[in-house]
């Protein structure tokens, strides 16, 4: 390994100075991540996020556990670093549990650990953290709805519990901007897990998760169900867990809605019909009359002729 060496610290604030057993000192940093200080070359070595020995450069604070690795607090959870191999042996992320600048590290003679953070407390044995289980569970953890978060039996009425204990969300259609988060029971964040999503009536593909957090802007009125799944090591699903979402249509665009067109469609069509029917009875009758005032018309003239040729007869005899 290829070792980073620098004659200062920089410009970023430090916030947590430790030295351990072996007299080493050790600088976190917010934004650079941690310096051990090496007094025989007046230089710092440093670990840093971009080249993976350091999970984030923000560094909280350090404490030195009874197997002589470097127990770091950052933004990302808390890190277990070997200072002697410059390798980063673990990162752990427990439900809940946020650091940041003030959290602290506490250990006692039994060899307890606990971690003051946002949250309140943490404790645990440092042997616990090396324990595998591998029945721990994926669920969705919080729901923010045009960007503001769900609570059960809040106004909205979206839900009825909490989110991992939902399978199915009702929505109407103004509620079509969604951010679902999610955690993992297992507090070990292993760089051989990665998260995939898929929304089926929407995406075709499974989509590789950036972060804990899935986002869906103006999704159209439907049905969905977003799936979300773990790969574990050999990149074949491991954990899958899903949600059904329902967004429904505006009114004017429901099933109810349709019906009602279909009604008034159907009594503007009757309405058309009769309408029809009449203006042609009427102009039916305008024509009869009009027929039958030129066949009297006519008659009247028959008989007027008959009756002068009926006088001058007379008058010549």
């Amino acid at each position: 390994m290829t070792l980073n060496k620098k004659r200062s610290i920089g410009q970023f604030k430090v916030v947590a100075i430790c030295e351990d057993s072996r007299k080493q000192v050790y600088f976190g940093t917010l934004g650079s991540g941690v310096y051990k200080y090496l007094p025989e070359e007046d230089e710092f070595l440093s670990y840093r996020q971009q080249r993976k020995e350091l999970l984030s450069d923000y560094c909280y604070y350090m404490a030195e556990t009874h197997s002589h690795q470097l127990l770091i607090l950052h933004n990302e959870g808390f890190s277990l670093l070997d200072p002697e191999m410059n390798v980063l042996n673990s990162t752990y992320n427990f439900y809940r549990m946020r650091f940041n600048q003030g959290s602290a590290i506490f250990r006692n003679r039994k060899g307890d650990i606990f971690l003051g953070g946002i949250d309140g407390m943490l404790s645990f044995r440092e042997e616990r953290l090396i324990d595998v289980n591998r029945n721990y569970s994926l669920y969705f953890d919080k729901l923010y709805i045009n960007n503001q978060l769900v609570l059960p039996g809040d106004d909205s009425g979206i839900l009825k519990e909490i989110l991992p204990r939902t399978s199915q969300l009702e929505l109407n259609y103004k509620q079509n901007n969604l951010t679902l988060t999610f955690c993992s029971s297992n507090y070990s964040l292993d760089s051989n897990y990665l998260y995939e999503y898929k929304l089926e009536n929407f995406d075709t593909d499974w989509i590789p998760v950036p972060a804990s957090a899935i986002v869906y802007t103006n999704l159209s009125s439907g049905k969905y169900r977003l799936r979300l799944r773990e790969l574990g090591g050999t990149r074949e699903p491991d954990h899958e867990i899903w949600l059904n979402i329902h967004i429904r249509p505006p009114f004017y665009f429901s099933s109810y809605a349709y019906a009602i067109y279909v009604l008034l469609a159907g009594v503007l069509f009757g309405c058309v019909a009769r309408f029809q029917t009449r203006q042609a009875e009427l102009k039916a009758s305008l024509v009869y009359e009009r027929k039958e005032k030129l066949r009297i018309e006519e008659l009247n003239q028959i008989k007027l002729s008959f009756l002068l040729i009926s006088l001058m007869n007379s008058v010549l005899l």
